[in-house]
């Protein structure tokens, strides 16, 4: 397997603390892809991606897959984060900085051996 590491194309996906703009890294492998994916679209979708690929100068099979790609991952991301109003976020941060002491039953619970880390 041969793998690369390349920045992201999509510029200010993220930014550092001091406000310049900073690029997700991907590692890109040429994996061998020994999957078929038929998929089912009108004669203009056909000769658009086939023109869009012509253009950008890759495969049609790199074009779609490359598309299908970075919506997969945008999905993904979605699904896995949650966006909260920043008012609930300073208060769970303000939760977790102050906490408080646990109460004795609990911590008699917790001394029991059956709760130690392995």
């Amino acid at each position: 397997m041969n793998c690369s590491t390349v920045p992201d194309p999509s510029p200010g996906r993220l930014f550092g603390a001091d406000g310049q703009s900073c690029h997700t890294v991907y590692t890109v492998c040429d994996m061998k892809k020994d999957r078929v994916l038929n998929l089912r679209v009108d004669e203009h979708q056909r000769a658009a991606y086939e023109r869009a690929a012509a253009i950008a100068g890759t495969s049609l099979s790199g074009l779609i897959t490359g598309a299908a790609d970075a919506r997969a991952e945008e999905i993904l991301h979605a699904s896995s984060s949650m966006t909260v109003p920043t008012e609930v976020f300073e208060e769970l941060w303000t939760a977790l900085e102050h906490t408080s002491p646990l109460a004795p039953s609990l911590q008699k619970a917790l001394a029991d051996r059956q709760f130690e880390n392995r």
